[in-house]
């Protein structure tokens, strides 16, 4: 996911953004409203991303720090 939303931002490919230099440092997900999320990722290169999500369904804030957590956890081992 991190590189996918990286990927949608500058017009990059996201080979070259899940480099070391840009890895994952933080997710963040704010609920903005019914079934939108803006999601925040942070790289240890200092770059800062945003999307907007569309969700299918609503989540709560609990599943939005889980799934942040997930996805910080997972894609870390992507560079290590």
């Amino acid at each position: 996911m991190c590189c996918a939303l990286i990927s949608k931002r500058g017009g990059r490919g996201s080979r070259g953004l899940c480099r070391k230099s840009h890895a994952l440092e933080h997710i963040h997900f704010s609920r903005l409203a019914q079934h939108r999320v803006l999601a925040v990722v942070v790289t240890k290169s200092g770059a800062v991303l945003d999307r907007v999500l569309m969700l299918d369904r609503d989540l709560t804030h609990a599943e939005l720090t889980a799934s942040a957590r997930f996805l910080e956890r997972e894609l870390s081992q992507l560079v290590d």
